[in-house]
């Protein structure tokens, strides 16, 4: 797991933008301290973990090493590991393609220059670190380090890079148009979103904080990464069916009834003591047959089950529902019985938000909505590419359009909850298969009002974890996944 490193240590880890960063680093500069201290710091820091890195994979110290420097202060922590990663005994050769330009970045090679073998090509090596563009990148890469960082991700060998990775924007995760695909970021000073959610992740590889000053009472985060493991209820012994939530689960269009099944076993599976499944009553026979323990209502009387609506805990609506006609008719009934309401929990989610994209209705409390990057686009009025280039962004405008809370689902799903932004370090890519968020749907609803969003949210990527051992997930074996956890 790319987070392993953090995910040891159970807690909310502050993330910050880079804004926040630069201004935390002036307030230090700003007492009196040395830029050039500090960086001298975090590369000494830096050239240690290496090292450490490089004993628990059994390199030696006439292993190889390409350090490929920059012209600014992230070439300069290069300049410097080198130099470090020298006086350690390994074989240390830097690459700079490019002249240094900042007064430290200067400083630093005057040091390295003298004991680090300067290389005038991109050598082959064992180990290739990256120090070409840090946190402050805001450009598009030129054609000459375009071709760098592509001939770079070329190269057999192990990858480390030094704050970002080179050509990532630290924000947002996204390349410019390209990145360096390293095996490990060493992230200084505080965590970046973008090394944490979406195709960032995929460049990031494992990311290791290396914090070299404290925050002050200025440096506010911009969320946390919830690396705690999700506490889930207990169950006292004198517990009734009553007590644990009555869920009901709306979709199922005559055509698609897998979505609602599953959603509903995944209430099961975290607890809820009752779940009713209201769908097209094509499907009632195949759920009692699969989960005789959940009662089914026909969808088709939606307008006359106001008593129901108003009676059970939690909601799920969408999921199966369709994108006709007579999915929009559904839609329409329940949102006209939502609007009156003030704090049910209800779960928005597949084509209950497609319908939610094409009306002008905002959410009242208490409504979640969980849309994919698609979906995220239909209910921005963008593409999914443009909700991946900036996720923690996109999370906010779906905020402030609709109301209610969010989770973007994806790698590093974000979760908007009471105006606390988590990001989720669990789950992987074989979760990647349909209906894996209708059974999120399940589990938010079957779970939400006794443990938090954010765990919810984990709870479900710890599942597919667990099913991605044996090599395989599908979602509809996640209920048996989630029943593991419930003890």
């Amino acid at each position: 797991m790319p987070l392993t490193h953090l995910t040891t240590h159970q807690k909310h880890h502050p993330v910050y933008d880079v804004a926040t960063i630069k201004a935390w680093e002036k307030r230090w500069f700003d007492k009196g301290n040395s830029s050039y201290g500090l960086m001298s710091q975090a590369a000494y820091l830096m050239a240690c973990q290496i090292e450490q890195l490089l004993i628990q994979r059994s390199y030696q110290t006439n292993t190889r090493i390409l350090v490929c420097c920059g012209a600014g202060n992230n070439g300069g922590d290069g300049y410097l590991v080198a130099y470090y990663l020298a006086q350690m005994g390994y074989q240390v050769a830097v690459f700079a393609p490019d002249v240094p330009v900042s007064a430290d970045c200067i400083r630093a090679y005057d040091c390295a220059v003298q004991t680090v073998k300067m290389a005038d090509e991109l050598e082959q090596a064992d180990v290739y670190v990256d120090a070409l563009f840090g946190s402050g990148l805001d450009r598009q890469l030129g054609s000459s380090h375009v071709d760098l960082v592509q001939e770079l991700n070329t190269r057999q060998g192990l990858k480390i890079s030094l704050d970002v990775p080179s050509g990532l924007v630290a924000d947002t995760g996204y390349p410019l148009p390209v990145a360096i695909k390293a095996d490990m970021t060493l992230c200084v000073l505080g965590l970046k979103m973008g090394l944490l959610t979406g195709c960032g992740k995929d460049y990031a590889g494992q990311v290791i904080l290396i914090p070299i000053i404290a925050p002050d009472v200025d440096c506010v985060p911009m969320g946390y990464l919830d690396t705690v493991q999700p506490v889930l209820p207990s169950r006292p012994s004198h517990v009734h069916k009553g007590d644990l939530g009555h869920v009901l689960i709306i979709g199922g269009h005559h055509e698609m009834g897998g979505a609602v099944i599953m959603a509903g076993e995944s209430a099961m599976a975290v607890g809820a003591g009752k779940v009713t499944i209201m769908c097209h009553k094509n499907h009632h026979t195949a759920i009692l047959a699969r989960s005789p323990n959940v009662m089914v209502k026909d969808i088709n009387d939606l307008a006359n089950q106001t008593r129901l609506l108003d009676k059970v805990d939690t909601i799920a609506f969408g999921m199966g529902l369709g994108r006709d006609v007579w999915g929009q008719a559904v839609f329409e009934q329940f949102m006209t019985w939502l609007m009156g309401q003030t704090g049910k929990k209800v779960v928005l989610d597949a084509d209950g938000l497609y319908w939610l994209a094409s009306s002008s209705k905002t959410l009242p409390d208490g409504v979640i909505a969980t849309p994919h990057a698609s979906e995220a686009g239909r209910l921005l009025g963008m593409t999914s590419n443009d909700i991946d280039k900036n996720r923690h962004q996109a999370i906010l405008n779906l905020r402030a359009k609709y109301g209610g809370d969010w989770v973007l689902k994806g790698a590093g799903t974000l979760v908007l909850e009471h105006d606390k932004l988590f990001v989720c370090p669990f789950g992987n890519p074989m979760m990647a298969t349909a209906g894996m968020g209708d059974v999120l749907s399940g589990v938010v609803a079957g779970l939400v009002g006794r443990v938090s969003l954010s765990d919810c949210v984990k709870l479900h990527a710890l599942a597919g974890d667990e099913l991605a051992k044996n090599g395989q997930v599908l979602a509809c074996q996640m209920a048996g996944a989630l029943s593991g956890f419930m003890v």
